[in-house]
C-alpha cells in the first residue's frame, strides 16, 4: 500500500515493498483529498444495491440482488453483517455507484461513531452498532442483544474529534475482523 501523494510521480514510489507515509496531516489536511473524506488504503468501486441511498462514512456489507453485485446498509441482527464490509467514501444514492474503503485509515463523521460520554480511547477496538444501520461503537456502547445480534470488531479507533471545514470526525483504523459473535 503505497498512498500517492500529489505532485510526486509514480517513479518515486518504493520497489519491492509496501509502503505506507501515513500521518495526522494526510489524515486531517483540508487539501489533501479534496471532495473526498480523507483516508487511505484498499478502495473498491461498486453499486448500492440497496434501494435506500447510502451515507459518507457508513458501513455496508457486500452482496447480490439477484441482478448486481454491491453494497448494502449493514443490520446487524442479520447474517449478512458477517459478509465483506465497506465503509462509504461518499453519498450513494440507491442505484448509483461508488467508493467504498475495504481497509485503511479513514475519517468518519462523528454521529456515526458512538463512544457515550465519556469518549473513547485511541487504539481501542470498535464494533458494529445496532443504530442507526452501518454506525459503530465502542464495546460499551453497542447497543445488541446477545443471541440475536452479530458483535463483529470493524477496526480500531485512531483519534477523536477532528474539525475538518466545520464538520466533526473521528479517525479510525477500518479493519474488519472475520470472525463475529451471535
Amino acid at each position: 500500500l503505497y498512498q500517492q501523494a500529489p505532485g510526486i510521480t509514480i517513479a518515486n514510489v518504493p520497489l519491492g515493498g509496501i509502503t505506507s507515509n501515513i500521518n495526522s496531516v494526510n489524515l486531517t489536511d483540508v487539501g489533501r483529498y479534496p471532495g473526498l473524506p480523507r483516508f487511505t488504503g484498499e478502495v473498491i468501486y461498486g453499486e448500492n444495491i440497496g434501494g435506500a441511498a447510502i451515507t459518507r462514512g457508513e458501513i455496508c456489507y457486500w452482496s447480490y440482488n439477484g441482478a448486481n453485485f454491491g453494497f448494502k446498509a449493514t443490520d446487524i441482527s442479520v447474517i449478512q453483517s458477517t459478509f465483506m464490509l465497506g465503509l462509504a467514501l461518499e453519498e450513494i444514492p440507491g442505484g448509483s455507484e461508488g467508493h467504498f474503503l475495504l481497509k485503511g485509515f479513514v475519517s468518519v463523521p462523528a454521529n456515526l461513531v458512538d463512544l457515550g460520554a465519556g469518549g473513547g480511547s485511541d487504539g481501542e477496538p470498535l464494533y458494529l452498532q445496532t443504530t442507526p444501520n452501518g454506525s459503530m461503537s465502542n464495546a460499551g456502547r453497542w447497543g445488541g442483544t446477545p443471541g440475536t445480534h452479530y458483535y463483529r470488531s470493524i477496526g480500531y479507533l485512531v483519534g477523536q474529534l477532528v474539525s475538518i471545514s466545520g464538520a466533526t470526525y473521528h479517525t479510525i483504523r477500518f479493519d474488519p475482523s472475520t470472525d463475529y459473535i451471535l
